[in-house]
This record gives structure tokens, C-alpha cells and sequence, in this order.
């Protein structure tokens, strides 16, 4: 790395100790090697890790909106090779919301369905007192063995 025309306290200010060659370095880290080499097997990650944020990205704002708006969002996917892929925008879609997420999968037990159901929920959501009405409502009626659920609002 060049740094002609920089201070030192610049570049480690601008670029981190860690990478400035100088006092501040320890002598423990990197011996002998460049800062900025990476082994193979971390590029070959790097590499399948940017190809799969990229086969996300349509998926990010349809799941950043509805985990917005409801704290959680399921899906049902029928190719078990799309679930990493839903699960990466689930992350990049919490992420990008400043928010703390968990995803999920499960296969299907359905008898007419086949695939996995693949979830992801916002840890940080703050449940209304409306929805919690309802949820208890929703509880009632099945515990009264009533199969449809009440109408919102009433």
C-alpha cells in the first residue's frame, strides 16, 4: 500500500492500525505477509457470498415491507435450493432495517405440498395493543372450538 504524501497518524486514522505498517502494528499480526492477501478458501466464500446477496436482492423490499409491517413473514417455497436464498434476503432485509432478525426453515408436512416453509422474524418488534386483542381473541376461539376467527374490529 502506498501512502506518499500521507502522515502516519493519517493513514493509521484513515485506514486502521492494523493495516499501516509502523509502531503501532503489533508484530504478532501478519508476519511476512501482506495485510490484504486472502487465502483461497476465504475468496472461494467471499465469492459464493456476494453470488448469493446478489440472487437475493429482488426479494429484499417485498421482506423488508412485510417484516415492517407485521414483525414476521412466511413464505412457502416449492424448490428446496430457493430456502438459502430466501433466508439471505430475510437477513440483508433486517439488516438494511437496522433491525435484529432470525430466520428459519422447515420441510413441508402438508400431504397435498411438497417443499419448505421458511420464515424470518424481527426480534426488536414492538406488538400493538390491537394485535394483542386479537391474538387473544384468536386463542379463545380455538380453545371454544370456533373455526373461524373474528373479524378485525370486532
Amino acid at each position: 500500500m502506498s501512502l506518499v504524501g500521507w502522515s502516519a497518524h493519517r493513514a493509521r486514522t484513515a485506514f486502521g492500525p492494523h493495516l499501516v505498517r509502523g509502531r503501532s502494528a503489533p508484530k504478532w499480526r501478519n508476519e511476512g505477509a501482506a495485510d490484504h492477501e486472502m487465502t483461497t478458501s476465504q475468496r472461494v466464500r467471499s465469492i459464493e457470498q456476494h453470488r448469493r446477496r446478489c440472487r437475493a436482492e429482488p426479494l429484499i423490499p417485498e421482506v423488508a415491507l412485510e417484516l415492517q409491517a407485521a414483525g414476521t413473514v412466511v413464505s412457502h417455497l416449492d424448490d428446496p435450493a430457493d430456502v438459502e436464498m430466501w433466508r439471505e434476503a430475510g437477513r440483508l432485509a433486517g439488516r438494511r432495517l437496522g433491525r435484529h432478525v432470525r430466520t428459519g426453515s422447515t420441510r413441508c408436512g402438508c400431504a397435498d405440498r411438497d417443499g419448505s416453509h421458511v420464515w424470518v422474524v424481527d426480534l426488536d418488534y414492538e406488538v400493538s395493543e390491537a394485535e394483542q386483542r386479537r391474538s387473544v381473541l384468536l386463542l379463545s376461539a380455538v380453545f371454544d372450538g370456533v373455526r373461524r376467527p373474528p373479524e378485525p374490529g370486532g
